[in-house]
Order: C-alpha cells, then sequence, then structure tokens
C-alpha cells in the first residue's frame, strides 16, 4: 500500500464517529485486505436486506389493495347479477299481480335498483308518543277506581 492510502485509511478508521463505532485507537494496526472484504460485504447485505424489506412492505401493501379492490368488484358484479335476477323475475309477472304489488310494468328496473319511494304511499296511522310521569299514573289510579273494570261491565 502506498503511504497516502495508509493515512487515508488510518484517518477513516481512528476519526471518533466513523466506522459505525468501530474505530481503531492510533496504537491498533490498520484492518487486514481481508476484514475490510469482509466488513464491506456485512454492510452491503445490511444494505440489500434493508432494501428487500422496504420492496416486500411495499409489495404487501400493493397486494392488499388489489385484493381489497378485486373483492370490491365482485361484490358490485353479484351485487349487479342479482338485481338483473330479480328485473327478469318481476317481467315475468302480469300486469294484475304487479298493480297488487303496486309497481307498474314500466317502473321494474327503477324500482329494483333505487328502491320505491313511499312518501306518496298512504302509510298507517302513528300513534303519538305520550311521555307518562308519576304524577299521570296517580290521577289514573284515582280515576280508574271510580269506574268498573272494562271487562266486568254489564252495561
Amino acid at each position: 500500500m502506498t503511504t497516502d492510502i495508509k493515512s487515508a485509511l488510518t484517518q477513516v478508521f481512528t476519526h471518533a464517529g466513523r466506522g459505525y463505532g468501530r474505530c481503531l485507537r492510533p496504537s491498533a494496526s490498520l484492518p487486514s485486505s481481508y476484514e475490510l472484504h469482509r466488513r464491506a460485504q456485512r454492510e452491503r447485505n445490511l444494505v440489500i436486506n434493508a432494501l428487500l424489506r422496504s420492496a416486500m412492505r411495499q409489495f404487501v401493501k400493493w397486494l392488499s389493495t388489489l385484493a381489497r379492490g378485486g373483492v370490491k368488484r365482485a361484490r358490485e358484479l353479484m351485487d349487479e347479477l342479482r338485481r338483473r335476477r330479480d328485473i327478469r323475475a318481476l317481467m315475468r309477472f302480469d300486469n294484475r299481480a304487479l298493480a297488487d304489488i303496486g309497481v307498474g310494468r314500466s317502473e321494474i328496473e327503477s324500482v329494483v335498483r333505487n328502491g320505491r319511494c313511499l312518501s306518496n304511499e298512504p302509510s298507517l296511522p302513528q300513534r303519538p308518543m305520550i311521555r307518562r310521569t308519576s304524577r299521570d299514573a296517580a290521577v289514573r289510579a284515582q280515576t280508574s277506581s271510580d269506574l268498573p273494570h272494562p271487562c266486568c261491565f254489564t252495561g
């Protein structure tokens, strides 16, 4: 080795903070070419392993995104096939059966795909919700004792 290379290697391996904590004391001899080769090989392997781990993480992330997209597309396809099957089944009904259901023949596809709008349909009357309090219960108890029980009324 020439003196320039020796001095450069000595500076690299003896300077504090260099060589990842494997600094040599000034009195220690320089590493052999075999040791340098092994050290370079280990560090190269560490870098390659880190790159492979990173690439595998990215690949797994991509693959899981692809799988989720595939599952979503399969569900959409199954839903579309179900809707088409339901449309075909309703098209087989005669006009009277469709009228009993409350669907016109021209509305079948819209009803299957979007559902029926029930705002125009008459609904059952709703009883208002009455909140009962303990005072109401006491009033009912007084008035009910004055009247005979409904099943005992012979009137």
